[in-house]
């Protein structure tokens, strides 16, 4: 008994630790944001149990390939789409956090591609909501209940995933072509349609609906409103028919 107790607490100290060095990573400015990454790194390397999630994670998973796939345009701009399998997204950042922690790929270089912004701590902060968030929550899941409690993304209903991923590409357009907006909104609005669209998995479904608010209060705040207010509608129809609200 006692030796069970240990070890759920080394557990705990685990997963604390873990998700302590990302949220310290996500609250720091850019200029310490190299530190923040080898921290989070030292962390996952001190805990076996944390590091045989990544091991498991990295067996037969193509990095190259799989970086290549998640690169695309919006708005004349390179961004980086993660993969949806919660697998892949777990080996997915934890290489990119190595081959910057490595020194195989410069941090200014990759946020200024895929996460430009003019001011360094701002692009810094895109990078950590849209990468290291779901990165930390993911793997807190995982190391609780294992990967194969995640169901693969094509057990939520593949019509309803076409359908929604259509509306927000469109909505996309119309975000990226509007001359109402600010870069920064635009940037937001182009960050919550990924996370709506990546919350179409059945572990994270229950996102959807405060995603899909936040991103309707973001519009209600601007003038492109009554351009995206019919998107929304179609959206919320789709999530009430559906049976997702």
């Amino acid at each position: 008994m006692e030796t069970r107790l240990e070890s759920l607490s080394e557990s705990d100290e685990a997963v604390k630790a873990f998700v302590a060095a990302c949220n310290s990573m996500c609250d720091a400015k850019f200029l310490l944001s190299e530190r923040k990454i080898s921290d989070l790194m030292q962390t996952i390397a001190a805990y076996p149990r944390l590091y045989e999630i990544f091991k498991n994670a990295l067996q037969g998973y193509n990095r190259q390939a799989e970086f290549h796939k998640s690169k695309t345009k919006v708005g004349g701009r390179s961004k980086l789409v993660p993969p949806q399998n919660q697998t892949k997204l777990i080996a997915y950042v934890f290489c990119l956090l190595l081959e910057i922690d490595t020194g195989k790929r410069a941090l200014r270089e990759f946020l200024d591609e895929f996460f430009y912004h003019t001011n360094p701590n701002e692009e810094f902060a895109l990078f950590c909501s849209a990468l290291i968030v779901p990165f930390r929550d993911v793997t807190e899941y995982v190391f609780y209940n294992g990967a194969e409690s995640y169901l693969e993304d094509d057990a939520v209903d593949l019509t309803l995933r076409e359908a929604v991923k259509q509306l927000l590409q469109e909505m996309n357009t119309a975000v990226n072509e509007s001359v109402v907006i600010s870069m920064e909104t635009k940037q937001d609005l182009f960050l919550l349609a990924k996370a709506i669209e990546s919350a179409l998995t059945p572990n994270r479904i229950d996102l959807i609906k405060p995603l899909l608010t936040g991103y309707k209060n973001t519009v209600n705040s601007c003038l492109i409103r009554e351009k995206l207010t019919p998107y929304l509608d179609k959206l919320y129809r789709i999530f009430t028919v559906s049976e997702i609200f």
